[in-house]
């Protein structure tokens, strides 16, 4: 991997972190329903046209990656305000796997895959 695009992806590892942590913090006003929650890691499409923020948590893990699912959108806007890139990729929350979960992996995989597809068709129609 490009030393630059791991660059990219840690800070926005980083981003999301604390963004998730001050949203939840405003969502539940400090009490903490989904337990301890992590950014493990951020996979950035290779057009950097799209983000995998793979999240875990210790309680209601399925429940916050659909809470965060309808806030891609305004997690977008304030990722826009806050680094300056020359574009903003699309975001999408994943829940994070453990080792031994190979079928999140493929989930995971399975994902980006889409994602880097319908970015290539949409470039394609684009420049028909």
């Amino acid at each position: 991997m490009p030393y630059k695009r791991q660059r990219v992806e840690e800070t926005l590892r980083d981003f999301f972190a604390e963004s998730i942590f001050q949203w939840l913090s405003y969502q539940r006003e400090g009490e903490s329903h989904y337990g301890i929650v992590s950014v493990t890691e951020v996979i950035l499409s290779r057009d950097r046209s799209a983000a995998h923020v793979c999240v875990r948590a210790s309680e209601h893990e399925r429940e916050l990656l659909l809470a965060l699912r309808s806030q891609e959108k305004s997690f977008r806007t304030k990722l826009a305000q806050t680094l300056s890139m020359r574009s903003v990729p699309e975001i999408r929350f994943v829940c994070a796997s453990a080792p031994s979960d190979s079928e999140t992996d493929i989930l995971v995989l399975l994902d980006a895959a889409r994602t880097e597809y319908d970015a290539h068709s949409h470039d394609i129609s684009e420049n028909r």
